[in-house]
């Protein structure tokens, strides 16, 4: 099973309420019963309480419990539904209760690299960014985590995918533009210094490509082929400047959905 990141913006008084009372209902499919089935080292009644005094004593899994019971009861309560419907279902469902679901990345890569410019934010910052954070905090990152992998995509736009045409690079240009605009400039600062430090590893890792491009080329007729073993180094580095360069679009995603938005965060990691 693929690791899932799901982001909630997260009402407390609205969960102290009508959170504890869906998870308190006794229906057919309880959230006591799907905890006491489901978990060993998480309690029904240890969440209510915590819920009722503060929700963000949670933990992650703790969280990640109750999103899953979500989803489990909306699947059992709507069989029929098709994908896009019964998503619509879930997130109106959690979001009368204050967890408004509202992105989620659904892959390992996408997953792993988020976390991977996390954790070099954090080492800028000397600070950590909890699970659960105002969205001040998180913006701040997003401002550092977009002008990065901007100028990762900007780099590849000239070094890997050879680009012509530079209206993407004014895209991320546009973009890293209004993240200074908006009180960014320190966080451009850093992402410029970490693109710094990692530039001549990413250049090095263009310059191992062209062998690899040429064994592709002599393959093309062949319906399957198998990778040469010397290959695998390479094959794994382009993966990973790649997939985290791609990690903007997430980061922009994510931008949009938050810079006017002034609660607390949310990130329910699913592993």
């Amino acid at each position: 099973m693929s690791e899932q990141l799901y982001f909630i913006k997260l009402d407390e008084n609205k969960a102290k309420i009508e959170l504890s009372k869906r998870l308190n209902s006794e229906c057919d499919f309880s959230f006591r019963a799907y905890v006491d089935e489901n978990y060993e080292d998480i309690k029904f009644q240890e969440i209510i309480s915590k819920i009722s005094e503060n929700i963000d004593l949670l933990t992650n899994d703790e969280f990640l419990s109750i999103y899953h019971w979500f989803r489990a009861k909306n699947k059992l309560d709507n069989p029929n539904l098709d994908y896009r419907h019964s998503k619509d279902l879930l997130k109106q469902s959690m979001t009368e209760c204050g967890l408004e679901l509202f992105y989620e990345s659904p892959s390992t890569s996408q997953v792993r690299k988020f976390h991977s410019i996390m954790s070099d934010y954090e080492c800028h910052i000397e600070s950590d960014i909890n699970y659960l954070c105002k969205s001040v905090e998180f913006n701040n990152f997003l401002k550092y985590g977009i002008c990065y992998t901007g100028e990762l995509r900007i780099f590849l736009n000239k070094k890997y995918y050879k680009e012509l045409d530079n209206k993407y690079d004014l895209e991320f240009e546009q973009k890293i533009d209004e993240i200074i605009l908006n009180d960014g400039k320190k966080y451009r600062t850093m992402a410029l210094t970490e693109f710094i430090v990692t530039y001549k590893y990413n250049l090095e890792t263009i310059q191992l490509l062209p062998p690899l491009r040429e064994f592709e080329k002599s393959m093309r007729d062949n319906e399957s082929y198998s990778y040469p073993i010397e290959f695998n180094p390479i094959l794994e580095r382009e993966r990973d400047l790649v997939s985290l360069a791609w990690v903007y679009d997430d980061l922009v995603v994510l931008w949009e959905e938050l810079k006017n938005y002034t609660g607390t965060v949310l990130m329910i990691h699913d592993c």
